[in-house]
């Protein structure tokens, strides 16, 4: 494939009409490094300036094409790969400045994926999406995940640090991706039988989910366990109310829950499976949290705390209902 980079190069330089065209040749050209094992030159090759390419294409009046939607997500998520995997030696400065310690890939990584997903300010998978962009899409989105989980996780015995200004993650965009995440899988667009795309929204949801949840159990248990606690941390976390944050734990746990028990299952008495033990001493204590004697009805769910309680024994109940239909 190296006898494509230099034709690639002379299109770069000589394209002054076509924004479009040279931002994907630029893409294409560090996609090529990128396979052919040279980082460093992967890096150098990407588009630096998104933001001044995006006032280009605004500029021109016309749409974006589908592979320019295609290059842009690509781009991003090989930044960001790129960004944290770099050895000490391979000059990272193009993104985060003269850092070059693995905090600053990581920090460069999550930038390159945070620039992106401001641009796509609203990511859902529907008809209009390309199958290549929804590949590339749910492989941006899946590292971007993981990434912030692992920062959130790191944070749960020190959790006031996820609101420090010198944090990895900014705090109002702690649960941004996640929720990017649960927006794109909410449908999976028709592509067709053998031409359905594979990639890591199908092999590897369950890490995101459980990623997720396990970022809101840390935010809820050890952030916002209060209403005095959520008056001074809620909304700096991106929640509009006590009972939206109450709402989207709901959803998040009972999405996860069905992916886990299907995938995983319930441990029989002689069996021990440390991922559903965890989600259940999550789910518990949560529970025991969002119902306290303080809380208001009106930031539970229907039904109040007995709502609540009714909707954590049917979780209690559902294991024995798998095993009854696995044995039939």
């Amino acid at each position: 494939m190296s006898h494509l980079i230099p034709p690639l190069l002379a299109a770069i330089d000589n394209e002054t009409n076509f924004a479009q065209d040279q931002f994907g040749a630029k893409v294409c050209l560090a996609w090529l490094h990128w396979t052919l094992g040279e980082p460093g030159l992967a890096l150098s090759r990407l588009p630096t300036d998104q933001a001044g390419y995006n006032e280009r294409f605004a500029a021109t009046g016309q749409d974006l094409s589908a592979s320019t939607h295609v290059c842009i997500v690509r781009g991003a998520y090989i930044h960001g790969q790129l960004a944290r995997s770099a050895p000490i030696d391979v000059e990272v400065d193009l993104l985060i400045g003269s850092s070059q310690e693995m905090t600053g890939n990581v920090r460069a990584a999550l930038n390159a994926y945070n620039a992106w997903l401001s641009y796509n300010a609203e990511v859902r998978s529907d008809d209009g999406t390309s199958p290549e962009q929804w590949i590339w899409t749910g492989k941006l989105l899946h590292k971007y995940c993981l990434l912030v989980g692992e920062h959130v996780e790191s944070k749960a015995h020190r959790p006031q640090e996820l609101l420090s200004s010198s944090a990895l993650v900014a705090s109002p965009s702690v649960l941004v991706p996640f929720r990017a995440w649960a927006s794109f899988s909410e449908s999976e667009p028709d592509y067709g039988g053998s031409s359905r795309p594979q990639n890591e929204m199908l092999t590897c949801r369950r890490r995101i989910w459980r990623a997720y949840y396990n970022a809101l159990s840390i935010i809820v248990q050890q952030l916002c366990s209060t209403s005095t606690d959520f008056i001074a941390y809620g909304r700096r976390l991106g929640f509009s109310s006590k009972a939206a944050q109450n709402e989207e734990l709901r959803k998040v746990e009972t999405t996860y829950e069905e992916i886990l028990l299907k995938e995983v299952g319930f441990p029989e008495a002689n069996k021990a499976n440390v991922e559903v033990e965890t989600w259940t001493d999550q789910v518990m204590t949560n529970w025991s949290i969002i119902s306290a004697p303080e809380s208001l009805d009106e930031d539970l769910e229907r039904g109040g705390r007995i709502g609540v309680s009714g909707r954590i024994l049917d979780v209690s109940c559902r294991p024995m209902d798998f095993f009854e239909a696995f044995a039939r």
